[in-house]
């Protein structure tokens, strides 16, 4: 039981390290200045950051109307 625990630990420290590690390198590849940045910003603003601003308003889809 007591090495069930150990592999537990270590399991659960493994994914979070990866998870941490996972977050800096896409906060690094969008660019922003740390992730309180990039969380503190809206969806609209990540995606212009990653694909660019639009210069034809037609590219931009219009909402669904009913």
């Amino acid at each position: 039981i007591a090495m069930q625990k150990v592999f537990a630990v270590f399991w659960i420290a493994m994914f979070l390290g990866l998870l941490i590690w996972t977050l800096r390198i896409g906060v690094r590849r969008l660019g922003a200045m740390g992730s309180a940045q990039l969380m503190n910003r809206n969806t609209e603003e990540v995606e212009t950051d990653v694909k660019g601003s639009f210069d034809n308003d037609d590219a931009i889809p219009a909402p669904a109307r009913a």
